[in-house]
């Protein structure tokens, strides 16, 4: 690993070179993005070296000051602690980006400067993270995702209720479970005045395990948060927002006509039915254009196919036991919490598409079905009463 790291704009690609030349006759080893071999993944390459070097050095210029990418790297050896920033002599304090305008900056020709403040900063001793944070930090991560995937199952399960005959066990789990999330909602959103009707709590659950599950992943893999583009000079956050604005501009614009389609139906004289019906048309439309929009189309597929099949789950699925015996009052609570759900599938896929792996999230999901459907198997053993059968045929003793 090298002892610096320089930051910089690809158009200032001269000015890096001098300066690694520079740094090289010094004694010093210096790693910049030339030294990428071929074939390497940039990304993975970049954050290794940049979290390896024991110095930064970000060149500050009109061209990096409004580069994400370096605003990001110089952000982080920052919080390091190991950040040397220097800039353009033509450039004014005021034009770097805050906070790191408020950083003693040298010029790039103060070559003596620039070697002095490398001499102090390489002087410091190299303070590793312990093994017991290492540890502990693992563990936490690992805590947060398993907690997420356990917590998804339990509620899937509980979901199924109306559809399975439950043993004892499977009653208690399903009772209590729902006494708990209702009674964690209620009080939770009881400090901003709002009640939540039980339709809405298994959605509501189900999402929080989901985001725990995604952030304890996204926490261990470090994704940049800047991943498009073919040189470490990445995107222009215009650009990431514009694509983050498109993506949920399309959701919305198919609420609004969701929504009215709605309305015409009802002043059509639809029955309640009717309009849960139409829930089955509701999240397809939006998440066709979502996988198309997607830089990883198969595995965004199978992250909405399982997304579309937890939504049935939790909110079609109760539908069928529970609407014949309930009025169109409840019929109606009942087909909004499902609207609800389903409202979380393309807003799901979009999220966890531009922040997460979605090839490891998609791991993580298929471990939160299996978990469920161990859940309903050994539900379906319980009441098989196989345990009558062992101590039937045990020999006596």
């Amino acid at each position: 690993m090298a002892d610096i790291f320089i930051s910089y704009a690809k158009s200032d690609r001269a000015l890096a070179l001098k300066l690694s030349a520079f740094l090289e006759a010094e004694g010093w080893s210096v790693w910049w993005d030339k030294s990428l071999s071929a074939g390497e993944s940039y990304r993975d390459e970049i954050m290794k070296e940049l979290a390896a070097a024991r110095a930064v050095i970000v060149i500050w210029t009109q061209a990096s000051i409004g580069s994400d990418w370096a605003r990001a790297e110089a952000g982080r050896a920052k919080a390091e602690g190991k950040l040397i920033p220097v800039k353009a002599p033509a450039l004014t304090y005021s034009d770097i980006p805050l906070p790191f305008g408020e950083m003693h900056t040298e010029n790039l020709n103060a070559t003596d400067l620039i070697r002095a403040a490398l001499v102090a900063q390489l002087s410091k001793p190299a303070v590793a993270p312990s093994t017991l944070w290492l540890v502990t930090r693992a563990v936490r991560l690992q805590f947060l995702t398993w907690a997420g995937i356990v917590g998804g199952a339990i509620t899937i399960f509980s979901s199924l209720r109306g559809l399975i005959n439950l043993s004892d066990w499977a009653r208690w789990i399903v009772t209590h479970w729902h006494e708990w999330t209702q009674a964690f909602w209620a009080t939770a959103l009881s400090w901003i005045g709002v009640h939540v009707h039980p339709s809405f709590v298994p959605a509501l659950s189900f999402t929080v395990f989901i985001v725990m599950a995604v952030a304890g992943t996204v926490l261990r893999t470090k994704k940049p948060a800047f991943p498009d583009g073919p040189s470490p000079v990445t995107p222009s956050k215009a650009r990431v927002l514009k694509s983050i604005a498109g993506r949920f501009g399309i959701y919305v614009i198919w609420c609004a006509a969701f929504l009215g389609m709605v309305t015409v139906a009802n002043v059509l004289g639809a029955t309640p039915r009717n309009m849960l019906e139409l829930l089955a048309v509701f999240p397809l439309v939006p998440v066709a254009v979502i996988i198309l929009a997607s830089r990883d189309r198969p595995n965004c597929l199978a992250l909405v196919t399982l997304l579309t099949v937890f939504w049935i789950v939790l909110a079609v699925v109760p539908l069928f036991p529970i609407a014949r015996d309930t009025s169109e009052q409840e019929q109606l609570t009942l087909g909004w919490a499902a609207v609800f759900s389903a409202t979380l599938v393309p807003i799901g896929a979009i999220a966890i598409d531009l922040i997460a792996p979605v090839k490891s999230i998609n791991q993580r999901l298929l471990f939160l079905a299996t978990g469920a459907l161990l859940l309903v198997a050994l539900n379906m053993i319980s009441r098989l009463g196989l345990d009558h059968l062992l101590v039937a045929t045990s020999p006596p003793v």
